[in-house]
């Protein structure tokens, strides 16, 4: 029957009173706490003393501090542990990305220089296509234009052609044949339908009948062809249309890229059961680099390279190691250049053929004609004073230059030129009236001879119409742009091209009048617009550095043109026909008219006597004054004074 009574100081404040004598906590804080019990019995009151208990509320291991810590590394290494692994997952995915990114890489870098390789590929095949058909084209018109021309001349005159003209078309038709019949060989190589025909005969024979007519081309040219063997007869099998094919070939080009004073020799020996037949000249030479490329199809030394570059299709030396192949043959090409060059055939020696060959009959070999001394048409017109107008033709093309000659009037002077380089030279020393000249040329081209021409101070007066082939916009702008007057393309119309030519020489003879009156007047010079014209500004400053000149020194009797072309840096023949073309008047002539017309002046302006006025411009006989200003004006100076007055 004892009554309890207990409290836990800051946590149970209050005494708390009880019967049983057990007591339970359920959510003591955590730490030290003071349980104080006192008891009361049933016979007396509450005892006076208390029962002091120490209690510890221990914390669960998972709240202890070392617990705690412990969870802590555990967690901190966890999470190292784990971000190492996804570092170490992330590096080995980007190692493998990155592999795959550069097996990647590489096969798009391959793909790429395989498609730019490819493209440029395309861009070279489209470049040889498009200079093969421009030069296609151009070999061409050039025998069009010498066929129908003169078919033209004969509708329009109602006369015959002539034997001369007949030759003419007869030659360029065999030309033009010659050219379409090797695009139909190679066609026909192309598609495995080349056949071969052999028939047994003399193969040194043969050779020598082929050589023949090339022979007669070289010593007109100037140059020498020779054949040699070491056999005197060869009986063996042989395609002779091939055969005929492939040495007019190497004939050809061997005398087309030799000089003058060259040699080209044929040579023959046995060899081991085969021909070898060789073919060395002592030309040009061809550059290491373009060796492999040779017999390529279209292939054509690049005109920077060459020696002498020339148009071409390009086909000739691919179409011939074709044939040679055909004919179970080899080929090849030795060269240096500067010192000439070697193509070497070997054929086999067979004799299966049943049928001889009992006749050499070939076809008529087809040749340029070599280009011969013109004679100097007369210098001044008939019944008149002037001098005949000199046209410049510039044309690697015998049979054309003569064609384009025959255009021009009778009474015309005419030069020719068979390269853009001479074509340039001439010009210079000449000083045409006109300049007349073909694009595709050796040497230098139309283009690089107008654009020479007109930045030239000597020969930028000069008018040039360009002749070519090459039809095309672009073209026609480049030749427009590069200075060119006039552009016609081949084959052209006769009347045409002798308007054309009249009507430059009337503009050019208006423009004359204008430079005449410039180098004598003082007070006349180009207009704002003129000066804006950039085919006036060469002629318009050489004809005011002349005007000047005679300005300064015209009071001295000692200036002649050697004191006018000293101080024009020019020589005397260029003076004069740079000074006459634009002026209509010779140096000489220049300076005595100039003095004239400031004689005038002085007579109108001043009241110096006659004697006064030869002193001052010049004259040092009085006498010798008056007859050439009466010669020059029609009356004397003293009855010019009195009239003037």
């Amino acid at each position: 029957k004892t009554s309890y009574a207990w409290k836990i100081d800051g946590v149970y404040s209050d005494w708390n009173y009880q019967k049983e004598n057990t007591l339970q906590f359920g959510a003591l804080p955590y730490g030290n706490h003071q349980l104080r019990i006192k008891g009361q019995s049933a016979a007396s009151g509450w005892s006076p003393y208390e029962l002091d208990i120490q209690i510890r509320v221990l914390k669960p291991f998972y709240l202890q501090g070392w617990f705690i810590v412990l969870s802590l590394l555990t967690l901190i290494a966890g999470v190292i542990w784990l971000i190492k692994r996804r570092t170490r997952m992330f590096l080995e995915t980007q190692k493998l990305l990155e592999t795959e990114i550069s097996k990647a890489t590489a096969k798009i870098e391959n793909d790429k220089r395989i498609i730019e390789e490819q493209a440029e590929g395309l861009r070279q095949l489209d470049k040889v296509k498009s200079r093969f058909f421009a030069n296609i084209s151009h070999e061409f018109r050039t025998p069009l234009t010498l066929i129908l021309s003169p078919v033209n001349q004969a509708l329009k005159r109602t006369k015959p052609i002539g034997t001369d003209g007949l030759q003419l078309i007869q030659r360029n038709g065999r030309q033009l044949l010659q050219l379409i019949n090797q695009i139909l060989d190679l066609s026909k190589m192309e598609e495995g339908k080349m056949n071969t025909f052999y028939v047994r005969g003399d193969m040194i024979s043969l050779l020598r009948r082929m050589v023949e007519p090339f022979e007669s081309f070289a010593q007109a040219n100037g140059k020498q062809l020779l054949f040699h063997s070491s056999l005197s007869s060869l009986e063996m099998d042989y395609d002779k249309q091939k055969l005929y094919d492939i040495f007019s070939n190497l004939l050809s080009n061997a005398l087309k890229f030799t000089h003058e004073g060259d040699t080209i020799t044929v040579n023959t020996e046995r060899v081991n059961g085969e021909l070898k037949i060789s073919v060395r000249d002592t030309g040009v030479g061809i550059q290491e680099e373009d060796l492999p490329h040779l017999f390529d199809r279209f292939y054509q030394v690049e005109a920077q390279r060459s020696a002498t570059p020339t148009k071409g299709t390009g086909i000739g030396l691919s179409f011939t190691h074709q044939l040679v192949a055909l004919l179970d043959g080899r080929m090849n090409v030795e060269s240096q250049l500067g010192e000439g060059s070697t193509f070497t055939v070997w054929l086999p020696i067979r004799l299966q053929a049943n049928q001889k060959d009992e006749d050499f009959i070939l076809p008529e070999t087809v040749l340029p004609i070599p280009l011969p001394a013109v004679p100097d048409r007369p210098a001044t017109l008939p019944d008149s004073g002037k001098e005949a107008i000199r046209v410049l033709i510039v044309e690697d093309t015998p049979d054309l230059a003569r064609y384009i000659a025959s255009c021009l009037p009778e009474n015309y002077k005419i030069s020719f030129a068979e390269n853009g380089q001479e074509g340039i030279e001439v010009a210079r020393g000449e000083i045409p009236d006109m300049v007349i000249s073909d694009v595709m040329m050796p040497e230098k081209d139309g283009f690089e001879l107008c654009q020479t021409l007109k930045n030239d101070p000597l020969t930028s007066h000069i008018p040039i119409i360009l002749l070519t082939a090459l039809a095309d916009a672009d073209a026609r702008l480049t030749g427009l742009k590069r200075g060119a007057d006039a552009y016609m393309a081949k084959p052209f119309d006769e009347e045409e091209f002798r308007v054309r030519v009249a009507k430059m020489l009337e503009l050019r003879q208006r423009l004359r009048q204008r430079f005449n009156q410039m180098a004598l007047n003082p007070a006349v010079g180009p207009t704002a617009e003129e000066k804006e014209n950039p085919d006036l500004q060469l002629e318009d400053a050489f004809i005011l550095s002349v005007r000047e000149i005679a300005s300064e020194q015209y009071t001295d009797p000692a200036f002649d043109i050697s004191c006018l072309t000293r101080q024009m840096a020019m020589s005397e023949r260029q003076l004069r026909r740079k000074l006459k073309a634009l002026t209509g008047t010779a140096p000489n002539q220049y300076i005595q008219i100039f003095r004239m017309e400031k004689a005038a002046q002085l007579l109108l302006q001043t009241d110096l006597n006659i004697a006064e006025i030869a002193f001052q411009t010049g004259f040092s006989d009085p006498s010798y004054f008056s007859r050439a200003f009466l010669k020059k004006h029609g009356v004397s100076p003293r009855d010019f004074r009195k009239t003037e007055e």
